[in-house]
């Protein structure tokens, strides 16, 4: 845990003091070790888990334009709008509950009876 901004929290922008650098942390690799994070730019790295308590680490306003950190690419329409966040996509669905949708009305079983296949 660092110092000044405690465990790295994914979707959390951060200053690193010592190279004037801002990134997004987009992941957290548990086995690996590491915390992986995304520059302004769109560059992708990892940071040790062991070396995340050394940084001189401040927490960032997300920037006003952040399209180089997208998810997805930008759309192909001429459009100069950046492409949607993947967060923002996935709160405008409008998802139905398990098993509506497929033809029924009537919800899935919870139980499933399989009988064994004779040979």
């Amino acid at each position: 845990m660092n110092e000044l901004v405690g465990s790295p929290r994914i979707g959390q922008w951060y200053l690193r003091g010592d190279k004037g650098e801002t990134f997004l942390v987009t992941g957290r690799d548990q086995r690996a070790g590491t915390i992986e994070i995304q520059s302004l730019e769109g560059d992708l790295d990892e940071i040790d888990d062991n070396n995340w308590s050394a940084l001189p680490l401040e927490f960032a306003e997300p920037p006003e334009d952040s399209s180089g950190t997208m998810d997805s690419p930008p759309d192909d329409t001429g459009s100069e709008e950046a492409a949607m966040p993947a967060a923002e996509a996935l709160e405008d669905l409008e998802l139905e509950p398990l098993g509506k949708g497929l033809g029924t009305e009537e919800p899935l079983p919870d139980e499933v009876e399989v009988e064994p296949r004779s040979r």
